[in-house]
Formats: C-alpha cells, sequence, structure tokens
C-alpha cells in the first residue's frame, strides 16, 4: 500500500501505459522477425530441392547424350549429395524455428495473461487508493 501512497494516479497510469508500449513492441516485432525468418528457410529450401533435382536431371540427360563426361557426372552427383545434406539441415532448422515460433506464442499468451492480472491488481489498488483519499478529505 506504500507503493500506492508514494505516488499520484497519473504516474501509475503513465507505468502500465509504458508495459503496455513494451509488450505490443514485443509481441509485434518478435513474432514478425520469426515468421520472416520461418518463410527464409522455407524459401531456401525450396530453392535447394529444385536446383539439386534439375543439375541431377540435367547431368543426366548430358550423358545419356554423350555429352558429358563421367566424372561431371560423378561431380554433379557429389554436389547433388552435398546439397541434399544441407537440405536436411535446412529442414530441421526450419522445424526447430517453428517449434520456436511456438514456444513464444505460448509465452506470449503468458506474459499477456499475467500483464492483465497485473493490471487488474493495480487498477484495484487504484480505486482503493481513491476511496482512501476521500475518505480522508
Amino acid at each position: 500500500m506504500t507503493y500506492f501512497n508514494t505516488r499520484r494516479a497519473g504516474e501509475i497510469q503513465r507505468r502500465l501505459l509504458g508495459m503496455k508500449q513494451v509488450r505490443e513492441f514485443l509481441v509485434t516485432y518478435g513474432s514478425s522477425c520469426l515468421t520472416a525468418i520461418t518463410q527464409l528457410s522455407a524459401s531456401i529450401v525450396l530453392m535447394f530441392i529444385y536446383s539439386a533435382k534439375e543439375v541431377a536431371e540435367s547431368y543426366t540427360q548430358l550423358r545419356r547424350e554423350g555429352l558429358a563426361g563421367t566424372a561431371v557426372i560423378k561431380e554433379k552427383q557429389t554436389e547433388v549429395s552435398r546439397l541434399t545434406g544441407q537440405l536436411e539441415l535446412l529442414r530441421n532448422e526450419q522445424r526447430d524455428t517453428r517449434a520456436a515460433l511456438e514456444k513464444l506464442s505460448l509465452d506470449e499468451q503468458l506474459q499477456l495473461n499475467e500483464y492483465r492480472q497485473r493490471e487488474r491488481a493495480l487498477k484495484d489498488e487504484i480505486e482503493k487508493a481513491k476511496i482512501m483519499i476521500a475518505t480522508r478529505s
């Protein structure tokens, strides 16, 4: 109760507004950032998939036509294998990013609930302080 006795109602309201602005900033830009990272990861994965398949198909066709040697085809198959490994790593990263997004979403809900509880408690304390002030006057 001493907290409310030493501070004015306007100061408490400014603090509540400040907390709300910080929470909104974190929720808005944090979610946007993680969504952008997920989209970037998915785009890179798709590019690797299509690129690796296209390279493998084109060199196989060149080999059939006799335009590319076995060494070139083996080199490109090695590259395709390497790209496939990278693709798997990117898929794992995408899965981890999605899990992190889900965790952030749950954390956001938890923080929002905590914020609402604190806001209600502070509003109740403000009302109590107003009543106490009114009774002292």
